[in-house]
Parts: structure tokens; sequence; C-alpha cells
């Protein structure tokens, strides 16, 4: 088992859904949610709403760029690589493949360790489960609901339904605003100020109600379109915030397919973490650790004064040394039949076809 731990070096943002919520005048904003968990604290006897980042998310991530390792030695190579294929690696996705015969899930398993890993579509499962991310020391950065008020606090008080009472600071929200370059007859546009954004507001609610009065009404001069385009109000997790999880394996893995994981987990901790990485957010520091031998550091990222500049260190130890090797051998003699692996398995259609 491997212990991850990263810190959100810049803010994180990794997005649920759209809410409407009540300021405290009592107006309503749309506001991007981020991903959340609510767990029972026995220490603080109460629920606790808390930031997350999924491990479905991070399990994603990881899928991707180890199918990457794969797909650029398959380039350099010549291979070609079908549609089928190519969304049965990297996406995991294949909706005309179900379960399969024990030999065939066998020996797709033994040619394509992404596959082996992580599992494709419904029709061969993978050994490897990553738990969602929590954070790590957020008790100092609760507190308490004050008012059963939804309009307080944000949540639907439920009588005899045991409801969150405590939030969490490390979730912050931030106002993104984007405007026409051309304002006004002039080159550039400027910032906003709050009267703007004020102004703006007023001008989107009462175009809202005559949008309700006149659904089928279209404007008749384009030439009056706002030149505020779009306001956000989005939820982030502060920089600073320490994440912990872990990623375990249903199956033993084999030596290969270690090596495989290890030079994919290195490729990803370079990525941008969840939504946002235009306005430079999701960038992590790591550590990351083998969990069975007592929290040995196989490697860690971590970042200099220049936060696209950051230093890898490489597996000091002789197993993992010796596993990325064996992988990078297997990648040296990379084949048709280690990436087009659909040709092995058995689609619903013929499934049916035999049957009739």
């Amino acid at each position: 088992m491997l212990k991850v731990n990263f810190t959100a070096v810049t803010p994180l943002m990794q997005i649920e859904t759209m809410e409407t919520r009540r300021d405290k005048e009592g107006a309503e904003k749309s506001v991007t949610a981020i991903k959340t968990r609510t767990i029972y604290d026995e220490e603080i006897g109460g629920l606790v709403k808390l930031p997350v980042y999924t491990g479905n998310g991070f399990r994603g991530l990881l899928r991707r760029k180890m199918s990457e390792i794969l797909l650029e030695e398959a380039l350099e190579k010549g291979i070609k690589i079908n549609t089928t294929d190519y969304f049965l690696m990297v996406a995991g996705g294949g909706a005309n493949y179900q379960k399969q015969e024990f030999d065939i899930v066998q020996k797709v398993k033994s040619l394509n360790p992404v596959i082996s890993l992580l599992g494709t579509s419904l029709a061969i499962p993978g050994k490897l489960i990553v738990t969602d991310f929590m954070p790590a020391d957020y008790r100092s950065y609760l507190y308490e609901f004050k008012s059963k008020n939804a309009e307080d606090n944000g949540e639907e008080f439920q009588d005899n339904v045991p409801m969150v009472r405590y939030g969490c600071s490390l979730i912050q929200t931030r106002t993104f605003t984007k405007k026409d370059d051309i304002l006004n007859q002039t080159k550039f546009g400027r910032f906003l100020s709050k009267e703007d954004v004020k102004a703006w507001e007023e001008t989107i609610e009462k175009e809202r109600a005559e949008k309700e009065n006149n659904k089928n009404k279209k404007s008749e001069d384009k030439k009056e379109r706002k030149t505020i385009q779009s306001i956000l109000n989005a939820e982030y997790i502060i920089p600073g915030t320490k994440f912990t999880g872990y990623i375990s394996f249903k199956e033993p893995i084999t030596d290969l397919e270690y090596g495989l994981l290890l030079k994919g987990l290195a490729n990803l901790t370079y990525e941008y973490l969840g939504a946002g990485s235009s306005n430079g957010f999701g960038i992590a520091n790591y550590n990351i650790y083998d969990d069975v031998t007592g929290g040995e550091v196989i490697f860690s990222l971590v970042s200099s004064d220049n936060l696209l500049k950051r230093t890898l260190s490489t597996p000091q130890s002789e197993h993992e040394s010796k596993c990325i090797s064996l992988f990078e051998d297997w990648l040296s003699k990379l084949s048709d039949d280690n990436i087009n692996v659909s040709k092995l398995m058995k689609s619903k259609d013929e499934k049916k076809a035999k049957i009739y």
C-alpha cells in the first residue's frame, strides 16, 4: 500500500456542481461548489463538511498518465491504435464489452499493465484502489454553525435528522469576472470596480425578469450586448492545505506493474489537479511513501520559488529501482499486441450471436 501526501501550493478546485445560495442580504447568487465529504468526528461529537480531492479523480488522472507512457512509445514505434483500444486503455470505456471469460481476462492483463492495474469497462476488473484525499489537519479550521436558519449557514435542518453542524474554513469563495476587450469605443477594457459588478448584477436580474415574461422574444439590436460577459462565484481550497490518501491493491501486482505505477505517479505529480489551471490553480507538492515498510519515502516533488520549476526526487530503494528498470525494459519491446487488445475480447454482439 502506498501513502500519498500532497500539499496545495496554489488554490485547488475540483468542481462538484452549481448551487444557488443566499448572501447575508438575502440575495440569491450562483456558486460553483467544490467536492466535499461529510464525516462524523467523534472528538468533537458532530458531523463535519470537509473539502476533498476524490480518489476517482486522482485515479482517472493516473490512468491517463500511465496510458500516455505506452502510447508515446507506440507512436515512436509506428504502432497504430484503433479508437476502441484507445478508449479501453485511456478512459476505461467500452460499452460494447461486458464480463469476459477468465482466460481472456488473464491474457489481456498479461499484455497490458495499464488495463491490468485499472481494469476496463465492465469487461476486466482492475487491481488498484485509490481512496479519497482528506485534509490532514482540518480540526484547526472548523467553525460551528450558530443557527438553524438555512439562510445563515447554507444548511437545511430537518427534525430528527442528523445534520452538518461544522463547516471548514479551508473552503473559500472567489469571484471571477470577464469583460470584452473592446469597451465604449476604446481599444482595451478596464478592470472591474465594485460599482461595475453591482451595476451588472442589477442589469442581469432585470434581464432575467424580462426573459421570464418574454421567453420567445429575441433581441433586436445585437450592438447593445452587455460588455461584461460573465461573472462566476467559485469555491476553492486555500493554499497550504495538506491532503492524505492511499493507493492499495485488491490482488497482488507484478514488479512490472509496480514499475509502471511508479512512473505514472512521477508524471502525475507535475500535473495540475482539478479545475482552474489557466488561473494557476492545482499546483501541489508531493510525498509518496511505502506504507508497508513503515513510511519509507519513495519519491517527493517540491516547488522552488518558481512554481513551474519543481524538483522530483528519484526512488532510492533497490526494489523500486529494479521494478522501474523492469518496466522500462518491457516498454522497449512494446508491440501491437500490447496496445490493441480488443481483438482478444468478446463483444456483447458476439456473445448474443453465440447464444442464438
